[in-house]
């Protein structure tokens, strides 16, 4: 399928051992062999959003024996957020399907680029667990060239190709996400994961593509994301369950996690986004 939507809530609000999203995809991960539910945290700390909101839900044990979490246990548990000898409480928003939902507007708790920030989830004699994560700056900067259209000579589908570069630090090690969204249809048309090249420090390639609409329309956006090397990580492991759905050959496969005491992810990111048509 050559549109897909990417949603965060859809592809990484997961459930070990559950579907992955819509695909049929089953997370076959050692830690939860021991048949004890796990607390599944989940934040993506970015410094243009106006919250920060983590998303808590119930890791199911592979077998029925074991200590269980109940779902409503989530709605009575403490989360903080801690950064620079500041913490603040995280209130209850909502319910999205099973995942319970808890924000802080960023008024109360700025997300600054270089700061370190933990996030603390408690329940006692429940669970307990926590993850820290440093959110990447915005010092890097991207450019492009864009081409066609081109046919596809099988579908008939016209297309604009991107091709283009990231720069940043030299001696640093970074990771990106690029997505070529289009705004008009809240669609994302590409999604790449990218990590510094050490043959070509301070340089990343990327190339992407476009449909005409969005290049004629002016809907299409480009977006590269600084994100951290765990949310990397964590989108990687994500991509291979993907790429393996349905292959009865493939290794099981472990959502990586930097959450200490259950699993998830917290991640950091900077984002910066220029039409693919200027």
């Amino acid at each position: 399928m050559l549109f897909r939507k990417f949603n965060y809530s859809l592809c990484s609000l997961l459930l070990p051992l559950l579907l992955l999203g819509s695909c049929k995809t089953k997370i076959d991960d050692p830690r939860m062999k021991v048949g004890d539910d796990t607390i599944f945290m989940e934040g993506f700390l970015n410094p243009v959003a106006d919250s920060i909101t983590i998303g808590l839900s119930v890791a199911k044990g592979a077998v029925t024996s074991g200590n269980k979490i109940k779902e409503e246990e989530l709605l009575q548990a403490e989360v903080s957020i801690e950064s620079e000898g500041v913490v603040k409480r995280l209130s209850f928003s909502h319910w999205n399907n099973t995942v319970a939902v808890y924000v802080l507007s960023a008024e109360e708790m700025p997300v600054v680029a270089g700061n370190t920030y933990t996030v603390r989830v408690h329940r006692e004699g429940v669970f307990s667990a926590f993850a820290s994560t440093t959110v990447p700056g915005g010092d890097f900067d991207f450019t492009f060239d864009v081409t066609g259209p081109v046919v596809n000579s099988n579908s008939g589908e016209r297309t604009y190709k991107v091709s283009g570069y990231i720069t940043d630090e030299k001696d640093a090690h970074n990771y990106y996400r690029l997505t070529s969204d289009d705004t008009a249809r809240g669609y994302t048309y590409n999604e790449l994961l990218l990590a510094d090249n050490p043959d070509v420090p301070g340089r990343i390639s990327f190339r992407a593509d476009v449909t005409e609409d969005m290049y004629e329309m002016g809907s299409g956006i480009l977006f590269i994301t600084h994100i951290t090397k765990d949310l990397y990580l964590y989108l990687t492991t994500i991509r291979n369950l993907e790429d393996n759905d349905g292959n009865p050959f493939a290794e099981p496969s472990t959502l990586y996690s930097n959450v200490q005491g259950g699993l998830g992810i917290l991640g950091g990111m900077n984002t910066k986004g220029r039409p693919v048509r200027p």
